[in-house]
């Protein structure tokens, strides 16, 4: 192979079907990584309160200012959970409808999961409603409460969102409604964001492995042309 045609393989690989859908992919686990560090960030805090709370380290009765800057940091953070929650929806659809086709078997493939594990999943759309409550009405209010009904069977300290002034200023769906309702009208913030994260975690898992198989060919195709790559690379540039 001469220095010209290596360079005009070279041009050929990084115009390949596999490194452009390579790259859509590793584009889209950006913001994946994005919302999985933003719950990382907010399971911390909350963990941190528990340790803070049992330890009496968020002051008093005369003296609330500490618990209050936490639960302000604790709603700062959920505002980034749920933001980019919806920034990893719509960079999904988006990376799958480029990359593939609108009328892809990929695509088809894609909604029938997205239909079949958020469409009627009570949390997903609680997320849905909660992060349009905190985008286009208010933040909501973060409550610090001792035991209570979701207190795991044991007297603890928990976070609980007051969706009662969430709901009533705003026309909740029906699946919502019964997820606040199952959990006596009180969620366990620590509770939802876990089990929301984990719906999203297991997808992302899902769309990994299809991706694999969706892009399949298109890989094959380019990695020949990266060993042939290599191959010549290690001849000639090497030992210059």
């Amino acid at each position: 192979m001469t220095h010209k045609e290596y360079q005009k393989l070279k041009k050929q690989y990084f115009a390949s079907e596999g490194v452009r859908q390579g790259n859509a992919f590793r584009s889209n686990q950006i913001s994946w990584q994005t919302f999985d560090n933003n719950y990382r960030e907010l399971a911390n805090l909350i963990s941190l309160y528990f340790t803070l709370s049992i330890e009496g380290k968020l002051g008093d009765y005369y003296n609330r200012l500490p618990l209050y800057n936490l639960l302000n940091e604790v709603t700062r953070l959920l505002h980034n959970f749920l933001a980019s929650a919806k920034t990893l929806i719509d960079h999904t659809r988006c990376f799958v409808k480029r990359t593939y086709g609108e009328s892809s078997i990929a695509m088809t493939e894609y909604q029938s999961e997205i239909k079949s594990r958020f469409w009627n999943a009570p949390v997903a759309k609680f997320t849905q409603e909660l992060r349009n409550y905190f985008t286009h009405i208010s933040m909501p209010f973060i409550d610090s409460v001792i035991g209570g009904s979701q207190s795991r069977g044991r007297d603890r300290y928990t976070l609980q969102l007051d969706t009662k002034k969430m709901q009533d200023a705003d026309n909740w769906c029906v699946e919502a409604r019964a997820y606040v309702l199952k959990r006596d009208k009180s969620v366990d913030l620590d509770l939802y964001v876990s089990e929301y994260y984990g719906l999203v975690r297991d997808f992302n898992s899902w769309l990994g492995s299809k991706v694999e198989e969706w892009s399949r060919i298109a890989l094959v195709e380019s990695d020949v042309l990266y060993s042939k790559l290599v191959e010549y690379e290690r001849k000639h540039i090497a030992h210059q």
